[in-house]
C-alpha cells in the first residue's frame, strides 16, 4: 500500500516506492526535486516557445514579436517583399556568428523552383548557405569547406499558400523546419565547424551579369536572423539593393 512508501512525494507502485512527478531518488527513504531545465523558468516572452539544446536555449517567437526572447513587439503590418522571378533583394551580411546560424521567415511561392536566401562567403566558392525551392520542396544546403551537405523538407510546399520556415545550425549540425512538421536534421563532414558568410545575402533570386537567376515568384516577409527582426523595405538598415520588388498582394 502507498502507506508503506515514507518518502515524501513517492507513492507505491508494483509494491516498489517510485517518486512522483518532477522529483528523482535520492536514498532508500528520499527523493529530491529535479534540476530545473533552462526553460522551466519561461524565459520567452510574448508567449514564445522555448526550445533547450546545446547548454543553451532559443526562443522561437510567434507573429509579431521578435528578438532574442522574443521581447520586441513588430510595427503594425508584415515587413514583407514581393518578387516575381526577376527580382531580388541584396542584404547586408546577416549572420555575424561563424558557429551559429539561425533564422526565421514565411514563404509564399507560385513555382516550384527558385531561391528563397543565399548567403555566400565571396562571390566563387567558398563557404555558403542556401534556402531554396527545388522541385516542388524546400530544401537547406550549407557548405562548411567540405562540400555541400543538404536537407529537405519531407512535405512538398503547396504553391500560393503561406510556409512558416525556421533554420538553424551549430557547428556542423544543422536543422529545417517547415511549418510545424518534425524537423529534418543533417550534419556537415569534414572537420570545420564554422560558416563564413561575410559577403553578404540574396533573397528571391541571385543577380549575374545583368540578369536574375534562380528568381522566384512569390512572397518573403517576417525574416528574424538569431532572433532580431530584418526589415526588407526600401530605406531598412540591411537592404543594400532591391530590384523589381512588388507588394505580396491579396493573401
Amino acid at each position: 500500500p502507498s502507506s508503506d512508501c515514507h518518502a515524501q512525494h513517492s507513492s507505491c507502485h508494483s509494491q516498489r516506492c517510485t517518486c512522483g512527478p518532477g522529483y528523482t531518488k535520492s536514498g532508500p527513504l528520499s527523493c529530491r526535486p529535479d534540476a530545473p531545465h533552462l526553460c522551466s523558468f519561461a524565459p520567452c516572452g510574448g508567449g514564445g516557445d522555448c526550445e533547450q539544446h546545446d547548454g543553451t536555449f532559443s526562443c522561437h517567437c510567434h507573429r509579431g514579436r521578435a528578438g532574442k526572447y522574443c521581447q520586441e513587439q513588430l510595427p503594425a503590418g508584415p515587413q514583407e517583399a514581393g518578387f516575381t522571378g526577376k527580382s531580388y533583394i541584396r542584404l547586408r551580411p546577416l549572420f555575424s556568428s561563424v558557429l551559429r546560424t539561425s533564422f526565421t521567415l514565411s514563404l509564399r511561392t507560385f513555382s516550384g523552383e527558385g531561391v528563397v536566401l543565399l548567403a555566400r562567403q565571396r562571390e566563387e566558392g567558398g563557404d555558403f548557405l542556401s534556402l531554396s525551392v527545388r522541385g516542388g520542396a524546400l530544401s537547406l544546403q550549407y557548405d562548411l569547406g567540405s562540400g555541400p551537405t543538404s536537407l529537405t523538407a519531407r512535405e512538398p510546399l503547396t504553391l500560393g499558400a503561406w510556409h512558416r520556415v525556421r533554420v538553424r545550425r551549430y557547428h556542423q549540425d544543422g536543422l529545417l523546419q517547415l511549418d510545424e512538421a518534425e524537423p529534418v536534421r543533417g550534419k556537415a563532414g569534414g572537420r570545420s565547424k564554422s560558416l563564413n558568410l561575410r559577403q553578404g545575402a540574396w533573397l528571391g533570386g541571385l543577380a549575374s551579369n545583368g540578369s536574375v537567376l534562380q528568381g522566384l515568384p512569390g512572397c518573403v516577409r517576417g525574416l528574424t536572423v538569431g532572433g532580431r527582426r530584418v526589415g526588407l523595405g526600401p530605406g531598412e538598415p540591411a537592404v543594400q539593393q532591391a530590384v523589381g520588388v512588388v507588394g505580396c498582394g491579396v493573401e
